[in-house]
Order: C-alpha cells, then structure tokens, then sequence
C-alpha cells in the first residue's frame, strides 16, 4: 500500500501549535523551529502548494487588479533577491572580499522539475574585469564548485527540496557606473 505524501490533519495541527508556540516566544524562536526536521517539512509541503496552486490562485479576480499584478510581481521579484543574496553572499565569504562589492548576480531561470524532483536555478555571476572572473572561477572551477555547494545548500534549507543550481561568470566592464546596468541587477530603483 502506498504511503501518502501529505500529511493527517492531526499531525497539521500538531505543527501548526508547535509553530505558533515558537512565534510567541519571539522571531528567534520561530526561526529556529524552521530549521528543525519538521519545520523543514512544514517549508517543504507550503512551497509544493503553494507552486501547486499558483495557476489557480493567480486567476483570481484580485490579480488582474494593478495592486493584484504589483502583488504577483513583488512576490516573484523578492524570490529571485532571494536567491542572488545568497549565491552573492557565499562569493563574499569564499572569495574573502577579494572581488569586493565588483560582482552582481542575475537569476536567469527558477522552475521546479520532476525528473528529478527538484529546482533549477539558473544564475550569471557579473564582475567588472577578465581578472575578477578568474578569481571567482578559480583553477579548475574550484572556487565556482564551493560557491554553489555553499549557496545550493542555504538554497535547499530556504525552499525545502533539493536544489540543482547552474552558475556562469560573466565580465561586464564597469557595470557598477552604468544606470542601465544598476537597474538591471535590482540596486537602482526606476522611478
């Protein structure tokens, strides 16, 4: 007999009091239930209904209202911060600021698979020079190896199921003095 992947209402209820316990006694709390073997089932099974559900929730009448689209959007958006904060935060730690503040991070794909199960990110790694680019590949691709592993392992812990995670560096010359460039990489507001 096949085991179901959902889990008993009781056992909901269960994790929803342990949840709300750990709220009441601070954020600290909470966050720490999170990182516990349920609390990473409780991210896991929210992320599958809520990527489930997406096409159904997204044709509600709210979501062709302008506050609606902002909504569907700002969502998506703070996803894709998300995961270039965390592929930009492992080449700061692993690179020992030895590309300091010269790297960028544009999330070009997120797309949940089935074969196997899994989600693929797609990212490109901007810095400003050719020897920047060397420093965050390093020989034989070992430094883009321990930035991946790195962020693909906060990645799975933030989303809940395994992450398959495809980095490429790129140079864009001076792309920290170029409005386009600032805009694109999401640290210039258009107004």
């Amino acid at each position: 007999m096949a085991r179901s992947v959902l889990p008993s209402t009781r056992e909901l209820r269960r994790w929803f009091d342990e949840a709300e316990r750990a709220l009441d006694r601070g954020i600290d709390e909470a966050e720490a239930w999170l990182a516990t073997p349920t609390g990473r089932r409780v991210r896991g099974l929210a992320a599958k209904l809520l990527i489930a559900s997406a096409p159904l929730v997204l044709q509600h009448p709210f979501f062709k209202t302008p506050v609606g689209r902002l909504v569907q959007v700002a969502g998506g958006a703070a996803l894709l911060v998300k995961v270039a904060e965390a592929i930009r935060e492992k080449i700061f730690r692993l690179t020992h600021q030895e590309v300091p503040y010269a790297c960028a991070v544009r999330v070009e794909e997120l797309t949940e698979r089935h074969r196997p199960e899994c989600l693929y990110i797609r990212a490109i790694i901007f810095v400003e020079r050719e020897s920047q680019r060397g420093i965050v590949i390093g020989k034989g691709a070992t430094m883009l190896k321990r930035i991946g592993a790195a962020a693909r392992t906060d990645l799975e812990r933030f989303f809940g199921i395994k992450v398959y995670l495809d980095l490429t560096v790129r140079v864009r010359s001076d792309w920290r003095k170029d409005d386009k460039a600032l805009r694109e990489f999401g640290f210039l507001l258009t107004s």
